[in-house]
């Protein structure tokens, strides 16, 4: 997919696609109380050329389905209901651990197959979830 940001040093991290004069890229996803909050649709697959910005150029995209590896945005109990983290950086959390819980607006990613701290890469059965 066409990259809307220079995303070297993002893998694992969740994107969202916004709209670009009429084209949509990817960008780092949004938390839900993050003004250009959007849907995610999947996460930065394979690190970029460390020498060229993305932007304007196509990058990998594992969409969420199966099992994706993401970056964790802080403590992640095995188990648990993710979202994208209050912030821009694609980061993800488990601030709510049911579906019924979910904050204003937001939109659940998959379920964390493994316990995880902020940084780590875990593996996550991605699927996306909709309050």
């Amino acid at each position: 997919m066409l990259a809307g940001m220079d995303l070297r040093g993002m893998k694992n991290r969740v994107l969202q696609i916004q709209n670009d004069s009429g084209v949509g890229r990817v960008v780092l996803a949004s938390g839900p109380n993050v003004v250009n909050f959007q849907i995610p649709i999947g996460v930065l697959a394979e690190e970029p050329r460390s020498d060229v910005s993305t932007e304007g150029n196509y990058v990998p995209v594992a969409l969420l389905t199966g099992v994706v590896k993401m970056k964790a945005g802080n403590t992640i109990a095995a188990g648990n209901v993710l979202q994208v983290a209050d912030t821009d950086d694609g980061l993800v959390d488990d601030d709510f651990s049911v579906i019924g819980t979910f904050g204003s607006g937001a939109s659940g990613v998959g379920i964390a197959l493994v316990s995880a701290v902020a940084g780590d890469v875990f593996e996550v059965l991605a699927q996306p979830l909709l309050k």
